[in-house]
């Protein structure tokens, strides 16, 4: 009789325990389901996202347009592989480089240094790195909801910290030599990827085109998809995925100058001429 009874009791905990487990399972599920859909609804406006309807929500310039020599372009060979929807060996981010005397060694460089910015209204989300740090900004613009800006190769304003709220046009560190700006949109799978030229409204790409001193549209900034798949780069098989040179890496094409740097292909070119 009594191991009747405990067999009994044995069967109900294992009836009770196994209806536990289908709740919890049900419940996470459901919470799946609910956190997919609110974050669908909070975002609708990103997944529909095409060269039409960009919301250009930067707010102030991350550096001094006046300083600027050169701007690489989105998905130019210059660096190491920074790829996103689905694309592969391509810089899909922006360097700006500055005018000062050009040394090789990145110690060297790091000397000379130039303020940055934050451009928007936002957030600091992280602060990484020692001296070349990695900050990511998360705007506040509700047009710009989960994408993120992240600025490398800055020596970060002390001050701030994870969460720190900041301001448009104010100063979050200094770059090192050069300015790195990648924005990406954080989707629930992979990411997606925005040269910050098309995010530029005309008030701030007046600028710019002002520093070029000629006639010339976001597209300037941007290497189109067709063009770097039908010219591709290839990368080294390491960490940080370096550019192998080649005659894409080498090009003038990967670059936009401004307030009338010359580079030096073209000043060697013209001395060869003068010579000949």
């Amino acid at each position: 009789m009594k191991k009747e009874l405990f067999g009994v009791k044995n069967q109900s905990k294992r009836l009770i325990w196994r209806w536990v487990g289908r709740i919890l399972l049900s419940m996470a599920i459901l919470a799946v389901i609910f956190w997919s859909f609110m974050y669908y609804v909070m975002n609708w406006h990103i997944f529909a996202i095409n060269k039409e309807n960009v919301p250009q929500f930067i707010q102030a310039h991350f550096v001094d347009v006046d300083k600027l020599t050169m701007v690489s372009k989105y998905r130019s060979g210059i660096g190491h592989d920074a790829s996103s929807d689905g694309e592969d060996c391509r810089s899909m981010r922006h360097y700006h480089g500055f005018n000062h005397p050009e040394v090789n060694d990145q110690e060297e460089k790091a000397k000379y240094r130039y303020d940055t910015y934050s451009p928007v209204n936002g957030r600091i989300m992280s602060i990484s790195g020692d001296e070349s740090q990695q900050m990511n900004i998360r705007p506040d613009d509700k047009s710009a909801n989960g994408i993120e800006i992240r600025i490398d190769n800055v020596s970060a304003d002390p001050s701030l910290k994870y969460f720190s709220k900041v301001k448009a046009g104010q100063k979050i560190g200094e770059s090192l030599g050069m300015a790195e700006i990648t924005i990406t949109y954080n989707r629930i799978f992979g990411t997606q990827g925005f040269s910050y030229y098309e995010l530029l409204p005309d008030y701030l790409f007046d600028d710019y085109q002002k520093a070029a001193g000629r006639n010339i549209t976001r597209d300037d900034f941007i290497i189109s998809k067709e063009y770097r798949d039908a010219h591709p780069l290839q990368c080294e098989d390491s960490w940080g995925q370096w550019f192998i040179p080649s005659a894409e890496t080498e090009s003038d094409y990967n670059y936009v100058y401004l307030n009338g740097y010359i580079p030096k292909q073209e000043v060697k070119k013209d001395d060869e001429q003068k010579n000949n």
